[in-house]
């Protein structure tokens, strides 16, 4: 059994289960939303804050930006190479990374090749975005939730709200409690795992839809 299988059962028995299922109108047996679920509390538990935790994030923090430089300095080079001037075929992807090739059949239209300007422009920006995320996480920068394991939890119940039950996932709050229907699936699925304040959970649902484009107000 994994360790988000452990956890699970652990922190959501079908007594504690079955009550959240019947009240936000899902199966307990769904098995996305048990994956989620799973996932969500191996995630908050990871990060907790604890003194040995701090200090690995402190550790993890300089290797990333770390990587983050030695990114930049490549994509500078690349990008002020002048040789980018084909097409990437799709297809062929597979293959470079020693994958079962997609189809033995070459691509017959256009649109399965990307030149290879667009792939860099659009590829290496969006890899030097998720290394911001992740030193973000590790810093507890201004702006941001400073519980990092309950933002990590928070990502995972948007996707069960949004993705799995097809609601609007959104925040507002009147005198620090939150009052939103979405507000109130997060403070209770993390209920049996831990009790944040109203707003710690505020303030990591503010930063899952500015930073993940969940669904606003």
């Amino acid at each position: 059994m994994s360790r988000p299988e452990q956890l699970l059962d652990q922190y959501f028995p079908e007594e504690v289960l079955l009550p959240l299922a019947e009240k936000y109108d899902f199966a307990p047996s769904n098995p996305a939303i048990r994956h989620f679920l799973g996932r969500a509390v191996s995630s908050f538990t990871r990060h907790a804050e604890t003194p040995k935790n701090m200090e690995q994030r402190r550790t993890q923090k300089k290797e990333l930006e770390k990587a983050l430089r030695h990114f930049e300095r490549m994509e500078r080079a690349l990008m002020a190479t002048d040789v980018w001037d084909g097409f990437v075929p799709l297809q062929n992807l597979p293959l470079i990374f020693r994958l079962p090739r997609l189809s033995p059949a070459p691509p017959k239209h256009l649109e399965y090749l990307k030149l290879e300007r667009e792939f860099l422009e659009k590829g290496l920006p969006m890899f030097r975005k998720w290394l911001s995320l992740k030193i973000a996480e590790t810093s507890g920068e201004a702006g941001r939730p400073r519980n990092v394991g309950l933002q990590r939890f928070t990502e995972y119940m948007e996707l069960i709200w949004s993705d799995e039950l097809g609601r609007h996932f959104t925040v507002d709050y009147h005198k620090g409690s939150g009052t939103t229907l979405a507000f109130e699936f997060v403070r209770d699925m993390i209920s049996p795992v831990a009790s944040p304040t109203d707003s710690e959970i505020i303030s990591a649902m503010r930063f899952v839809i500015s930073e993940f484009g969940a669904h606003k107000n």
